[in-house]
C-alpha cells in the first residue's frame, strides 16, 4: 500500500518501510543548458560492448586513490592504460572510429563504467573536449540522452 498526501507545495509518500516528501520550490529554474557544452571537439564512435570490456579489462590496474586510467586516442585506435603500485601495469588498445588528431586524456575508468551502463544502444560516441571540458558520451545513432564524465588531471 502507499499512502499519498498533498499540500499546496508538498506531496508526501508513505508505504511500510519508506517515508518520502517532495517540496516545489519557487523562482525559476536555473538555465542548464549553459552547464550543458557544445559537441566535443573530437568525436569517436565505438561498439559499446568492446568498450566496457576493455575498460572492465584495464580497471583491475587503475590506482586505489584515484581509479584513473590515461587514455590515448588516435586514429582508428583507443588505447587504455592503468598503473597500480601493486600490480603493476596494464595497456589494452581497441578499434574505433576516429581520424582526427592524436590526444590523451585521463578519466576515472568506474565512471565511464556508470555512464555506459544505461546505453541500450549497440554503439556509443564519446566526445572528447580538450582543454579540461567533459566527456560526454551518447548511444550512437544519437538520441534525447546523453551522460557527462570529468576528466581528471594527472
Amino acid at each position: 500500500d502507499i499512502f499519498l498526501g498533498f499540500e499546496t507545495k508538498n506531496i508526501f509518500m508513505k508505504t511500510e518501510r519508506l517515508m518520502m516528501s517532495i517540496r516545489l520550490i519557487d523562482g525559476e529554474y536555473p538555465p542548464y543548458r549553459k552547464v550543458i557544452p557544445a559537441p566535443g571537439d573530437n568525436k569517436v564512435i565505438i561498439t559499446k560492448q568492446d568498450l566496457v570490456r576493455a575498460l572492465r579489462r584495464i580497471a583491475v590496474f587503475a590506482s586505489d586513490l584515484n581509479k584513473g586510467i590515461a587514455i590515448n586516442v588516435r586514429p582508428g585506435e583507443m588505447e587504455f592504460s592503468g598503473s597500480h603500485p601493486d600490480l603493476g601495469e596494464a595497456r589494452d588498445a581497441i578499434p574505433v572510429e576516429y581520424d582526427g588528431e592524436e590526444f590523451d586524456i585521463f578519466a576515472n575508468v568506474f565512471y565511464l563504467l556508470e555512464a555506459l551502463h544505461v546505453f541500450d544502444a549497440e554503439h556509443v560516441s564519446l566526445e572528447f573536449h580538450l582543454g579540461g571540458g567533459p566527456i560526454i558520451l551518447r548511444p550512437e545513432p544519437p538520441e534525447n540522452y546523453f551522460n557527462l564524465v570529468m576528466p581528471m588531471r594527472k
